[in-house]
């Protein structure tokens, strides 16, 4: 009895130990085609890009920002944060769905390995792919390319889950709420600052 035991807690701590390194694997992975796909500096340039498309709206309705750094904290705070560990958690729960444990973890060492940190260094270019065809037909990264498909109808269904989120961080009501701060917003017409919050509440 005593042995079965032993036994037991030997293969549990193997299972739990594979498990560990399956989960670094894939976690890895996915960092490092973030990185590959310079997804920090897209999302960096989402918020400007919000920014920017806001301000002549408000200017529309007779409103101007007074207080851009306190506009965009109380509208998104962190959101740039938030929305990179969602889209890297979805990424490796694709990489989780459509490949195998063990070309996950021939990518991660692959990634680990010098040759490996040039390409990602490199970025996503058509120069790229043309200058490494043996890592995409015969390499680490051939499931990439054999399962192209599969991941991109994955990726694309989880894609709904940063449209959703998107849509709360960006939400009229939020807008509104900061509509109400003089502080932050100032306008033209006092009167009208009333009349545009419960308009944004009530396009919800």
């Amino acid at each position: 009895m005593k042995q079965i035991l032993i036994a037991a807690i030997f293969l549990l701590g193997t299972v739990t130990s594979a498990l560990s390194e399956a989960a670094a694997d894939v976690a890895f992975v996915a960092d490092a085609h973030m990185r590959w796909s310079d997804a920090e500096e897209r999302v960096t340039s989402l918020r400007q890009e919000v920014y920017t498309k806001l301000q002549p709206g408000f200017a529309d309705l007779g409103a101007e920002i007074i207080n851009s750094d306190r506009f965009w904290e109380e509208l998104a705070g962190d959101f740039d944060v938030e929305l990179l560990k969602l889209i890297r958690g979805n990424v490796a729960a694709v990489y989780q769905e459509v490949l195998t444990t063990e070309e996950i973890a021939a990518l991660a060492d692959f990634y680990r390995a010098d040759e490996g940190r040039v390409l990602l260094e490199q970025g996503v270019t058509p120069v790229t792919f043309t200058s490494n065809v043996a890592f995409f037909t015969e390499g680490a990264g051939a499931p990439l390319a054999e399962h192209l498909l599969e991941l991109e109808a994955s990726m694309e269904a989880k894609g709904e889950t940063v449209t959703q989120y998107l849509r709360a961080v960006f939400s009229p009501a939020r807008i509104a709420d900061i509509i109400e701060m003089e502080d932050v917003m100032a306008f033209a017409d006092e009167s009208r600052r009333a009349v545009v919050a419960e308009a944004l509440r009530n396009a919800e």
